[in-house]
């Protein structure tokens, strides 16, 4: 399954205007860990090169990296969870398989010819603030209007939570307070002045929504 965010354009409409795409460079694909072999296959059918990218650290679920190419285009075969090296946290293939959507994925030079399954938005507000890069957060401020049940995400995290993921999830927190951040984000949304009452609302609403997909300790 392809993670929604990644390799393709996330197109809708706030205050009547089209927002602009945000592409990635590559592909993500989740899978649980018993589809890594015929996953695998398929890949090098098609024509793609792998290269390794091994992690297993002792006591952990079973998770592997497989970063597999083919002339621009690059795929990371991620299998049995989606860990977060830093944060030493993982977030199972099956939580993020669940009730998978159907579209098609609108890429730079081309696009799927048929639907293809992606993530729920559940999955993408865990992931990007597992993540907790700016544009990570940038990101989720672009897809706020999309209904999310965010309180699935707080659950999550409050049954995978580590001292260091609790400490990125704070950082992401303080960063919702800083004012250049804000502006920043408003700029790559090309949402127009980030003085104006609508954004500075819809900016509100956010840091409400972040606050309420993170675990109560960490948003106070």
């Amino acid at each position: 399954m392809a993670l929604g965010s990644r390799g393709h354009a996330d197109r809708r409409v706030r205050h009547r205007r089209l927002r602009p795409a945000r592409y990635s460079g590559d592909l993500d694909i989740v899978a649980p860990a018993a589809n890594r072999s015929s996953l695998s296959e398929w890949l090098q059918s098609q024509g793609y090169d792998h290269k390794p990218l091994h992690f297993k650290p002792e006591g952990r679920a079973p998770f592997t990296v497989d970063r597999w190419s083919k002339g621009l285009v690059t795929i990371d075969l991620l299998t049995g969870a989606v860990r977060d090296r830093q944060a030493g946290a993982d977030i199972p293939a099956e939580w993020i398989e669940k009730d998978a959507r159907k579209i098609r994925l609108i890429l730079v030079r081309a696009s799927t010819g048929s639907e293809v399954r992606v993530c729920r938005p559940e999955a993408l507000w865990a992931l990007k603030l597992q993540a907790g890069r700016p544009t990570d957060v940038s990101d989720l401020f672009g897809i706020d209007d999309t209904e999310a049940h965010r309180g699935e995400v707080r659950a999550l995290f409050e049954a995978h939570l580590t001292p260091m993921l609790a400490t990125k999830l704070a950082r992401v927190v303080r960063m919702l307070d800083d004012e250049k951040f804000y502006r920043d984000c408003c700029s790559r949304r090309m949402l127009g002045s980030p003085s104006s009452a609508a954004n500075r609302a819809a900016w509100a609403r956010f840091k409400g929504h972040v606050r309420e997909a993170i675990p109560p300790a960490q948003g106070d």
